[in-house]
């Protein structure tokens, strides 16, 4: 019985003597001044060491005590000291009264004498002593009853859940209490707060439905209003005493309750109560005998009333500003009450303009700081100002939702509205938040709303009530939480132990009032929730955020010596990974046990996100493909009330790179990319230089060629002015025969170096003109080629064969090419096959090859091997018959033709046996769909029959010298601009004996003389000094005077560009130099013909009605009449149809109208008519009177003035001319 106690100060020991013999078991400190000393078997003692003392206690004084064996001891904060001994239950020893009181717990079972309980005590944060004592049971400790009070679920009950006999129990630092019971595990204990109060107002009924409240209302005698969905309207008094209900006879009693639930209520400032009902439509309530009792009137919905209720569910009633009564119904729309008649304006009757369509269900009426009235419906919000002076003039808004719209309302069935102390209005939504009015505009209505979504820490975006507390925050009810709204710090707070206090049960919408003393009353499926705000204390509590698990490509990493993690991951505060372990994963846990499935959790990796990543309740972070470098990993989470704490927990991560990432790597890159671009810059200075050298080298080829075609261009008119004369002279008979024999010679080395120059350009053509493929006979094609040499070939005593194998089969191919193609084949084989012998031209089918092949073989002095390599090379000859000069380019346009059309040639030759050129043609078009230098004309045209005119020309050009005629004024005028003086001296002197000639020597000077002299004709070349040819037709066609005068080119340029855009600007014919003289004048002769033509159809028979003769239905006569000359014609007939019964309608006049002097219009008409403007006029009204009598509606006479011709014997005359019969007659034959 000895204890020792040290003396810090002087480090010395002092022996305390105790007087019993028993082993000390235990030593506990009591408070400051008190310590308690245990034995083992004889009591305890206590010893107070300012007062020197020392105190035994046992079953002497303590008579409680039967035994003196103490077990163990525990001292709580009230510094009651609790002992176990032998006996059952628990002793408790107060230290300031010094008694002792023994407290037994009745067990569960007789299964404790088998199993012996646990004993343990401990204190929780409340400071609740909480007892497990021997012989079972388990009980905390009530100071002020000073009894031990047994916890237990309830025994009876469905939701018993643990047994009263335990292995242990522990507090956490939340308070919570966990159990580990002996029949069912582990069991986590939360106690509710206090402030949170949940009543019943219906106990003496079974079913729900009876304690589902559905309105709340404190009258100005606080007396509290409670409805619920059993019928029952309650009223508590001041003290929250349950008084009874409304009665049908006005009394508040338990007897025959009001018929209808009451779904709202409002108070006026008289007293007045109004009960809005569902299906029973509405009370009024007049206070009667000092508010014990009320008058009741009832307003219903009448079909034979007009200004009854417009409906009989009533789910909110309003008082505005001017105290007026407005009444919302689901189904009906808004009702005004009018208090002196006691009748209802709605839609039916004064409210024209409310939008029913939209506001037919409301389920609450409020009012803004503006004053306005705002009508939450299910299709969204109707808003109308209330300072009007006659329903029918009120003006409503609209307000649904919009997709996308981020300024508008977020969900168009609006539950509850709450206006603000300081004016603020906010609208509680179903799926769609809560919402605020943010602005409003110039009408005073709102303009626009701020939305506050889950996303901004609500728990639900479904809101069934907001109210407002004395402090000015937001309550808002959802289906199952309470959320706490600061509107100046825009944070929520959700209490999860409303949750557990309605145990799952939902909030009623719109059941809400804040009571005069500063309590909120809620109602709920299950009766009623009272709250008192300033009891409320925010959850401090901050969580403790473990990381559980790291996962690296989906898999585990387990802790060991040679993993990864060498203790758990949350004793880790650094990892670090390889360049291949760059797909990890993170999951944690905030250790908050009061309501963990309610935390939220956002985290973000410094290095790679920008932003924090708000998870919700997803407890993982997934990151892939991360880059080599350093992050760090943080996340952070709220408490199980949703409030976001500074509970931050971090994890350094950090990835190395590979070799190939790592600095040397990069030096060696730099390395490589400096040879490499050595490398290149040396393969690009070798390129370019050798890219010099044959752009150097094309230039030269360019300008060699440019310059033969120039030449050849320039060589073309003096050969005109050679060949025209000479063949003039040959065909005189007076020309002596030795001459003519010399002359031909002439024309014969003429017509050579025609071919000469003709092929020069060919080739230049071929080289730059685009292909123009289309499906060709190739057979028959080659057949009628052949046909314009076999007079040739006959002369020069040569057999020509030809063989068609292939019928009509067709290839795609361009018909002038392969033209010129064949004729350069069979030129060179007649030039080199002798007297006697024979050509033969086969087509057939290259079944190897699949295509078709044309063989050209004859029989002439062949080529050596050496000679067939360089065959095809440009400019080269190899002939050594200085009698047979070649420019050497006749093969070579055979080889370009070939290699655009993606075809082979084969040559096989011998010397002294012959030779044969064989080129192989794919079948289909496929083979051109991938070549820029391709058209495909997919149109059907004719490709064959007009193939000998031009190889003709090639030959001879032909010339009928016309002898010299007197000059005659009634021939057609042509003017004639060409540049060359003897080519232009030489077409006058071929077409003076029948045509008026102007000359003018470039393009400026003949559009000069085209304007003064009006001619009927002009033929003109293309290059021209000052002006060309092309910008002479185009200010010809331009100007309204010429537009009429046909245009003819006379040009030695041939390429296809120049002669598009000659025919686009209105060209007339395209004839190339060298021409034939014949078909010079014949062309002339046919576009002249082509336009008398033109003149018949507009003088020709009119047997049209009048309405046909209209200028409207004037169409397009000829594709030789240009566009201008078409619209000038029309507003010709079109002035003289528009007035044609003015007989005082002048030709001065109609020129006027259509903006031309009378000289050029008399011009212009004349050539497109072949009619002077009289007679033109004439002919139009005699014409369009005819049409009138055919008519049958008009008397001779009557026609005659009608198309201005008062002399009826006149008009017969006229008449008779053109349709060779009287008008009387005429009509007559028309019956």
């Amino acid at each position: 019985g000895r204890v020792w106690i040290y003396n810090k100060k002087n480090k010395h020991f002092e022996l305390l003597k105790t007087d019993s013999s028993s082993g000390i078991c235990h030593i506990r400190k009591i408070n400051d001044g008190q310590v308690l000393i245990a034995t083992e078997s004889d009591g305890f003692y206590v010893r107070n060491r300012f007062a020197g003392t020392m105190n035994k206690y046992d079953s002497s004084n303590l008579p409680v005590i039967k035994s003196g064996k103490i077990i163990s001891c525990f001292v709580d904060k009230s510094h009651n000291v609790w002992f176990e001994m032998e006996e059952s239950g628990v002793f408790k020893f107060n230290i300031y009264t010094r008694q002792m009181k023994h407290f037994e717990m009745k067990t569960e079972s007789a299964i404790t004498n088998v199993f012996p309980p646990n004993f343990f005590i401990f204190e929780d944060l409340m400071n609740r002593v909480w007892v497990h004592p021997r012989g079972g049971g388990f009980a905390y400790y009530d100071p002020e009853q000073d009894k031990l009070l047994p916890f237990f679920n309830e025994p009876y009950s469905p939701s018993w859940r643990f047994s009263n006999m335990m292995h242990t129990a522990f507090p956490d630092r939340q308070g919570n209490l966990w159990l580990s019971t002996r029949s069912h595990g582990l069991e986590k204990v939360i106690f509710n707060n206090e402030v949170f109060q949940a009543e019943i107002v219906d106990p003496n009924v079974n079913s729900t439905i009876n304690n589902d409240i559905r309105a709340l209302l404190e009258d100005k005698n606080r007396n509290l209003w409670v409805s619920t969905k059993g019928g029952k309207v309650f009223i508590y008094d001041s003290t929250r005493k349950q008084s009874g209900y409304i009665c049908t006879d006005g009394s508040v009693k338990f007897g025959n309750p009001l018929p209808g639930i009451t779904y709202c209520m409002l108070e006026e400032e008289n007293g007045n109560i109004w009960l809005g009902t569902k299906g029973e439509g509405v009370y009024r309530l007049i206070p009667h005998a000092g508010n014990r009792t009320y008058l009741i009137e009832h307003y219903k919905n009448s079909v034979d009333n007009l200004y009854s209720l417009s409906d009989n569910s009533v789910y909110s009633i309003y008082q505005d500003k001017h105290k007026r009564i407005w009444i919302g119904t689901y189904g009906g729309g808004l009702n005004l009450f009018d208090k002196d008649n006691k009748y209802f304006i709605n839609h039916k009757n004064q409210l024209k303009n409310y939008p029913i369509q939209y506001g037919s269900k409301i389920r609450v009426i409020s009012g803004d700081r503006q004053g306005n009235i705002c009508v939450g419906t299910t299709l969204g919000l109707v808003v109308f100002s209330a300072d009007f002076t006659q329903p029918s003039s009120i003006s409503y808004k609209n307000y649904i939702r919009v997709p996308g719209d981020k300024q508008g309302i977020s969900g168009n069935d609006i539950y509850d509205i709450c206006t603000t102390r300081n004016g603020e209005t906010y609208l509680a939504t179903f799926g769609g938040g809560l919402n605020k009015i943010n602005e409003f505009g110039e009408d005073g209505l709102p303009l626009n709303f701020i939305s506050f979504t889950t996303k901004n820490g609500l728990p639900s975006d479904v809101i069934l009530t907001i109210v407002e507390d004395n402090d000015g925050k937001l309550w808002l009810a959802t289906e199952g939480n309470l959320t706490k709204f600061d509107p100046a710090s825009v944070t929520f707070e959700t209490y999860s132990e409303i949750n557990r206090q309605i145990e799952g049960q939902n909030f009623s919408e719109g059941s809400r009032v804040t009571a005069k003393d500063g309590t909120i009353y809620f109602g709920y499926s299950r009766g009623l929730i009272s709250i008192n705000p300033e009891k409320v204390e925010r959850n401090t509590f901050s969580p403790y955020i473990a990381l559980t698990k790291l996962k690296i490509a989906n898999k585990d990493v387990e802790v060991g010596e040679d993993s990864l993690l060498k203790q758990s991951l949350d004793d880790t505060h650094y990892i670090n990974l390889s360049h291949t372990q760059n797909f990890i994963s993170i999951e944690f846990a905030a250790l908050d046990f009061i309501e963990s499935s309610r935390i939220l959790y956002s985290y973000k990796l410094d290095g790679f996100d920008t932003e924090w990543v708000t998870s919700g309740k997803q407890r993982i972070a997934n990151y892939t493909n991360l880059t080599p470098g350093e992050y760090v990993f943080r996340v952070r989470s709220t408490n199980s009330d949703g409030i976001w704490m500074d509970n931050e927990r971090i994890l350094k991560i950090e990835i190395t790179p590979s070799f190939w990432q790592t600095g040397w790597a990069y030096l060696l890159y730099v390395l490589l990319i400096i040879l490499v671009l050595f490398i290149i810059l040396r393969v690009l200075f070798v390129f370019y230089r050798l890219k010099d050298k044959v752009r150097l080298e094309h230039e030269q080829i360019e300008m060699r060629t440019r310059f033969f075609t120039d030449i050849s261009h320039e060589i073309r008119t003096p050969l005109t002015m050679i060949v025209s004369p000479v063949e003039n002279i040959i065909d005189d008979d007076n020309t002596p025969r030795e001459v003519k024999s010399q002359l031909q010679l002439v024309l014969k080395n003429a017509n050579r170096m025609l071919r000469m120059v003709n092929q020069i350009l060919d080739f230049r053509k071929i080289q730059k003109q685009k292909l123009s493929i289309q499906e060709l006979p190739i057979g028959q094609y080659v057949l009628e080629i052949c046909n314009n040499f076999s007079k040739t070939a006959e002369a020069q005593g040569i057999n020509l064969k030809v063989h068609n194998h292939i019928g009509y089969d067709k290839i795609w191919a361009d018909r002038d090419s392969i033209e010129k193609l064949i004729f350069n084949l069979l030129s060179n084989a007649i030039k080199y096959t002798p007297i006697g012998k024979e050509i033969e031209v086969s087509v057939y089918h290259a079944k190897k090859e699949n295509g078709v092949a044309l063989e050209v073989k004859d029989q002439g002095k062949g080529m050596s091997k050496d000679i067939q390599n360089k065959l095809f090379v440009r400019f080269s000859s190899f002939n050594p018959d200085k009698n047979k000069p070649s420019t050497g380019i006749g093969l070579s346009i055979v080889k370009e033709v070939a290699d655009k059309h993606h075809a082979r040639i084969m040559v096989d030759s011998e010397v002294d046996e012959g030779s044969s050129f064989v080129i192989i043609f794919p079948t289909g078009f496929q083979h051109f769909k991938d070549d820029n230098g391709v058209v495909i004309n997919l149109a059907e045209e004719n490709v064959t029959g007009d193939i000998s005119d031009e190889n003709e020309g090639k030959f001879t050009i032909l010339q009928n010298e016309v002898p010299e005629q007197p000059l005659d004024a009634g021939m057609p005028t042509i003017l004639i601009a060409e540049d060359d003086t003897d080519l232009r001296k030489f077409i006058v002197s071929t077409l003076i004996s029948e045509y008026l000639v102007i000359e003018a020597v470039n393009g400026k000077e003949a559009y000069n003389l085209a304007v003064e002299k009006m001619p009927d004709f002009i033929l003109s070349d293309i290059m021209m000094p000052e002006m060309d040819g092309v910008e002479f037709l185009k200010k010809v066609r331009h100007n309204e005077e010429t537009s009429h005068i046909p245009f003819l080119f006379l040009t030695a340029k041939t390429d296809t560009e120049t002669k598009v855009a000659g025919l686009d600007y209105g060209a007339d014919d395209y004839i190339t130099k060298p021409f034939s003289v014949k078909y010079l004048k014949a062309r002339i002769d046919n576009i002249i013909r082509q336009r008398k033509h033109l003149y018949e159809l507009y003088s020709g028979d009119t047997s049209k009605s009048v309405e046909e003769t209209s200028p409207a239905s004037i169409e397009p006569l000829s594709n030789q009449i240009m566009p201008q000359d078409e619209e000038f014609l029309r507003k010709v007939r079109e002035e003289i149809e528009k007035n044609i019964d003015d007989s005082d309608f002048l030709i001065e006049d109609l020129a006027s109208a259509v903006s031309l002097g009378r000289t050029v219009f008399f011009k212009k008409l004349k050539s497109l008519t072949g009619l002077s403007p009289i007679e033109f006029v004439r002919d139009f009204k005699i014409r369009y009177a005819g049409a009138l009598l055919k008519t049958q509606k008009y008397t001779v006479k009557e026609v005659s003035y009608m198309v201005g011709i008062s002399d009826i014997k006149y008009f017969t005359q006229c008449f008779k001319k053109v349709f060779g019969t009287t008008p009387g007659d005429y009509k007559s034959s028309q019956d």
